[in-house]
């Protein structure tokens, strides 16, 4: 990446990472007038653009009732509270941001440094990585997740070196019928 482009993301990140406001970015691209201070909308379309990862928006039931996707992509009300789908002005009333998990993992095994933090598990193990740590703890103690008694009664199932654990989480959408918990 050119260095104009490696500034734009450093400016991108420090928006991020704050939580600054566009009416802040703005005011700040006033204050320093001299400097080259990126549009938030176009630092967040250069990033999209380099990182080749787009989110899905997919209608939902104001209610979280239901997400109008597959059997239910082409419903105008919702089947379940029969809430119309569309506004007067035939905006959606809610809409659920999907982040497709694919290209996430594959920008997660673009990265070195990424690869050698998810190879953790494995090394932990391997004296030869780091021969003062060979990943066992004294009986009766944890040094680390991998001592656990919890850990050790599913490491099994990550017998492969690069086999990496997902967790899913919802923040707040109700995918069961009786949407009592999230």
């Amino acid at each position: 990446l050119s260095e104009p482009e490696l500034s734009l993301l450093r400016q991108f990140a420090a928006v991020v990472a704050h939580g600054i406001t566009r009416a802040c970015w703005d005011d700040l691209s006033y204050v320093f007038e001299t400097l080259e201070v990126h549009k938030i909308s176009a630092m967040a379309a250069r990033v999209k653009q380099l990182s080749a990862y787009e989110r899905k928006l997919y209608d939902c039931c104001p209610s979280s009732c239901c997400c109008f996707a597959g059997p239910f992509a082409d419903l105008d009300n919702c089947p379940y509270c029969e809430h119309p789908r569309y506004r007067s002005d035939g905006s959606p009333f809610k809409t659920f941001a999907f982040l497709p998990l694919i290209p996430q993992l594959i920008a997660l095994f673009h990265s070195p440094e990424f690869v050698k933090l998810m190879s953790y598990r494995a090394r932990y193990f391997d004296p030869s990585d780091d021969p003062a740590r060979d990943g066992r703890a004294e009986p009766g103690k944890v040094k680390d997740v991998f001592d656990s008694s919890h850990y050790k009664s599913i490491k099994d199932l990550f017998k492969d070196p690069r086999a990496i654990a997902l967790l899913l989480t919802t923040d707040g959408f109700a995918p069961f019928k009786k949407r009592h918990y999230t």
